[in-house]
């Protein structure tokens, strides 16, 4: 059974470090029907692949303000 992914860009007014990115990372992987988390090859966005029938956009952006971030979602 193939399932439907989405993805969505996380910009993040924060300049990261790389342990802080890792939280994130980490922290957004933990997200049920999160599938892969890659920080973006351009400053401050993050992209989130996702099955969109097991979470939505907008609880992976607040997973990643609950890491303390501002964080705005920027569609695909």
């Amino acid at each position: 059974m193939r399932t439907h992914q989405a993805n969505v860009l996380i910009h993040v007014d924060e300049v990261l470090e790389i342990d802080q990115l890792a939280l994130l990372q980490g922290a957004l992987g933990q997200i049920e029907g999160v599938t892969q988390v890659s920080p973006s090859a351009r400053p401050h966005l993050v992209r989130v692949d996702y099955d969109p029938s097991a979470t939505v956009a907008k609880t992976i952006l607040e997973q990643a303000r609950r890491q303390g971030l501002s964080a705005q979602l920027v569609g695909l």
